[in-house]
């Protein structure tokens, strides 16, 4: 309690603390500027996809737009708060899509339909409901918002796109994307609304973010290797700033000696607790490592609420973060390509694993 507690001072603080706006490069420039009605930004990982939507924010603002005519729509309520922090302007709309979909329908619909959709919550059917009845709304209404930017793009579903879509007619449309890491498939996300994206705007422009700020040249060569062999996707052309980080590969008897192994290493490291993270693509995989760290009191979690604890995280919860050193288990095909799972995604979810690195890559496995 006492800890959870410590933990939401924290995040507090951050809210109350001034943001320093970043220096940009070209790319991030170039797109900050783009006047085109419609713009894909191709942001690749590490490469500053945060500044830019939030710098063209600012740029929006810096010329005269009225900030009640901009809506940016982020996947999680977390990315929300974070776009709040350096905006620092009330009068825009930053939220979740399902967020803005309930606040349209609050706006526009009798209190009994909402009333409606929170009953289907219990049953998982809420949010596909919000998005079904906003969608149907918007096209006998017309929003105030002028400039529409979306965070994220390559996580959209069919329903998403098409309520975006209404919600950029006639009006200015900003998103920002990467399909290298579009893992949510099993969602019901569709990487080809990024791929294609000139099919469904084809009046748009394109701009490239093209230099990794986080992850080590050697680290993002590897990943590079990876996603080098799905087909459908945009090639990209992106340069490491970095040096080469640290690389090392540990192999086990068993996952028993696997996590005794790895905890000890931990312990060596002159590394922040926080900033260490153990990924694995299911959960089942950490069972042991997770009881092994429990009898060694090493402070942990699984959902980053344990301060100065080590981050126990699936590939798909790490995506967004980053920590100076990352240990992945079983980095190799057997564990990203099982039977009835989509190769080009898997190796996207593996994409996503190795680039959460800023300095160290562990890449362990076991003989059994």
């Amino acid at each position: 309690m006492k800890e959870e507690l410590l933990n939401k001072i924290e995040e507090l603080k951050k809210l109350f603390t001034p943001y320093k706006r970043p220096t940009l490069d070209t790319g991030q420039l170039e797109a900050v500027w783009e006047k085109s009605k419609t713009t894909l930004v191709l942001a690749g990982a590490g490469t500053g996809k945060t500044a830019v939507i939030t710098e063209k924010i600012q740029n929006l603002l810096a010329k005269g737009v009225d900030p009640e005519k901009i809506l940016a729509i982020t996947y999680t309520k977390k990315a929300a708060a974070e776009m709040e922090r350096r905006v620092q302007n009330k009068n825009i709309q930053i939220s979740t899509i399902h967020a803005f979909c309930y606040k349209l329908l609050k706006e526009c619909e009798p209190k009994e339909t909402l009333e409606e959709i929170r009953a289907k919550f219990s049953t998982g059917r809420g949010f596909d409901e919000l998005i079904t009845r906003a969608t149907k709304l918007l096209k006998t209404i017309e929003t105030r918002f002028e400039y529409i930017l979306v965070d994220e793009y390559q996580d959209i579903d069919e329903d998403q796109h098409k309520l975006i879509k209404l919600l950029a007619k006639g009006h200015n449309l900003f998103v920002v994307g990467d399909d290298y890491q579009a893992i949510y498939g099993f969602r019901g996300s569709k990487v080809k609304f990024i791929t294609k994206f000139q099919d469904y705007y084809p009046e748009s422009t394109t701009v490239n973010l093209t230099h990794n700020y986080r992850v080590p040249k050697n680290i993002f060569a590897m990943a590079e290797k990876v996603i080098s062999q799905n087909k459908k996707q945009i090639h990209k052309e992106i340069k490491t700033i970095k040096k080469d980080g640290t690389i090392k590969n540990l192999s086990w008897l068993n996952e028993w000696k696997e996590a005794e192994g790895i905890i000890a290493e931990i312990k060596t490291l002159d590394c922040p607790l926080e900033e260490i993270a153990i990924l694995y693509r299911h959960h089942k995989r950490a069972e042991v490592i997770k009881v092994i760290a429990k009898m060694h009191e090493l402070p942990h979690s699984t959902d980053r609420k344990v301060k100065n604890g080590v981050s126990f995280l699936t590939c798909h919860s790490a995506k967004g973060l980053e920590f100076d050193t990352v240990f992945l288990l079983d980095n190799h095909k057997k564990s990203f390509t099982k039977k009835n799972m989509d190769e080009e995604e898997e190796r996207r979810v593996q994409y996503v694993a190795l680039t959460r690195a800023k300095e160290r890559l562990y890449l362990s496995s076991t003989q059994c």
